[in-house]
């Protein structure tokens, strides 16, 4: 499941605070969020792929709800080593990098939900390359 969702929450004051006046929908209460991602996130694996693992943006609430919380970045580069890929070691490894690396489309969208989207193929194949090796 992808859930794209908005919430406003309290800024420190300052340039760069205010919302774009385009956005698509009303931004959610926080308490209203929470809530939401509570119950959305109940048992569910949370995977995001980036060098640090960001589960502190999201509500309290949905990450104690989840059965886990993973990264996609950190296996893909246990799997890399384990499968001796010829990465660039000069530059950080980005998702298009890491779905083309293992045959997949490339990530060609800033869209959230298209880069969800990415995150669950790759983790699909991880999966699959895994239970091959015996890994999983």
């Amino acid at each position: 499941m992808i859930l794209s969702a908005v919430s406003a929450v309290p800024c420190p004051p300052g340039p760069g605070c205010e919302p774009p006046e385009d956005l698509a929908i009303e931004p959610l209460e926080p308490a209203a969020l929470s809530a939401l991602l509570g119950r959305v996130c109940a048992g569910a694996r949370l995977v995001a792929f980036g060098r640090v693992l960001q589960s502190s943006l999201l509500p309290t609430q949905s990450v104690k709800a989840a059965h886990s919380v993973d990264c996609a970045w950190r296996r893909f580069m246990r799997l890399s080593r384990q499968r001796r890929f010829a990465l660039d070691r000069e530059e950080p490894v980005t998702l298009s990098d890491a779905m083309s690396i293992a045959g997949l489309p490339p990530l060609e969208s800033a869209d959230a939900a298209m880069r969800a989207l990415a995150i669950r193929e790759l983790w699909s194949w991880m999966d699959r390359v895994d239970s091959r090796a015996g890994w999983a």
